[in-house]
């Protein structure tokens, strides 16, 4: 059974902009409010606001928005300063980089994620280093120049891989 494409509007449509079912969009969209997209849209999105993919879109883009979410097909990149959810319905496959991840149940995913941090705009502009501790662990300076969760881990595992490929690659 196909979802009602009006369970998934906000409370104030006139505070969104909309790509009907009837319509296919190519190129670059930018939106100071939310957006829906209920037809076809391919090229690149800007949205200030939230940007809600219905049962019934296909989209192939890359995404910047303030939140996202996806309930119909979906391909690109998606840069999310938020919250980035993926509906029952919904399908996606690429990168995402956002606050929050939700999938729900039924949904598919086909990609990679980074969480950002909260409190911490999302852009693709360099963002100064986080203060995580005074000095990096002796050898575990990661290569992105940002601290890890993983950083304890990283601190041996050089050392371990070290020792395991120096003996097994020097023989021909």
């Amino acid at each position: 059974m196909t979802p009602n494409p009006m369970e998934f509007r906000r409370p104030d449509p006139g505070n969104e902009s909309v790509i009907d079912p009837h319509a296919r969009f190519n190129g670059k969209y930018v939106s100071d409010r939310d957006l829906r997209i209920e037809g076809e849209a391919s090229g690149e999105i800007e949205c200030s606001g939230t940007l809600i993919i219905s049962p019934q879109a296909k989209v192939r883009s890359s995404i910047t928005a303030a939140n996202v979410i996806i309930n119909g097909d979906y391909e690109g990149d998606v840069d999310c300063g938020g919250r980035f959810e993926i509906g029952s319905t919904g399908r996606v496959k690429g990168a995402v980089k956002a606050q929050v991840l939700v999938v729900k149940e039924g949904a598919h995913f086909e990609g990679n994620v980074i969480m950002t941090p909260e409190g911490r705009a999302s852009s693709n502009a360099p963002q100064p280093a986080a203060a995580v501790s005074p000095a990096p662990a002796k050898g575990a300076a990661p290569a992105s120049g940002q601290g890890s969760i993983f950083s304890k881990e990283r601190e041996t595992a050089p050392a371990a891989e070290s020792a395991a490929g120096g003996s097994g690659s020097s023989s021909s």
